[in-house]
């Protein structure tokens, strides 16, 4: 109900949103210094709308075929599922998740890893091999794969709307909350 406030706050989110535009977004669609974090962050956000959004999505998708890898840390990659989701382009998550080539969560699995680990190299400075920061993917699993969303606070209410990427057949996901568990399971027929 404070209107001035709402007007005032819009109009500074409004600077802020055109400066970041002027000064990091490129004509050909690339966000900074042109790495897929600067992208998948700028989208996720909201950042880039329109016509601009449009050519980043773009940008960001040849940049993801040609690196064959995601090219994200901690706090890009709770952002890469939901903007593919946006980008129709979910298959090419699970396309590169499943490379075992360094970088990746493939080269991950295939070093033997059950858990998300410190950073991407098997050796190295690594202090953690269960690493909180990079679980933001496994939000990104439950709210867009599985399509689990709360719509009130501690899951009292939730909606269940999966995104399937168009060569899985079938998902099971189980979700422990604070008001009790959520599970889904759903296996495709055809194109059903």
């Amino acid at each position: 109900g404070f209107v001035d406030d709402k007007k005032r706050f819009l109009s500074i989110g409004k600077s802020i949103r055109d400066a970041f535009v002027e000064r990091f977004w490129h004509k050909d669609g690339t966000v900074g210094d042109g790495r897929q974090s600067a992208m998948f962050i700028s989208l996720f956000y909201g950042v880039l709308t329109g016509e601009q959004a449009e050519k980043t999505k773009k940008a960001l998708i040849e940049k993801i075929k040609k690196d064959c890898f995601f090219d994200v840390g901690g706090f890009g990659i709770r952002t890469v599922l939901p903007v593919l989701a946006d980008t129709q382009a979910l298959n090419l998550f699970l396309e590169t998740i499943r490379l075992n080539h360094y970088p990746g969560f493939g080269y991950w699995v295939a070093m033997g890893a059950t858990s998300l680990w410190e950073q991407w190299a098997s050796k190295g400075n690594m202090h953690s091999h269960n690493h909180a920061l990079h679980a933001g993917i496994d939000a990104a699993l439950f709210q867009t794969i599985c399509g689990i969303v709360p719509t009130s606070p501690m899951f009292r209410t939730f909606r269940i709307a999966p995104q399937i990427p168009e060569d899985m057949r079938d998902l099971h996901c189980r979700l422990e909350t604070y008001s009790g568990n959520i599970s889904l399971s759903l296996e495709k027929l055809g194109d059903t």
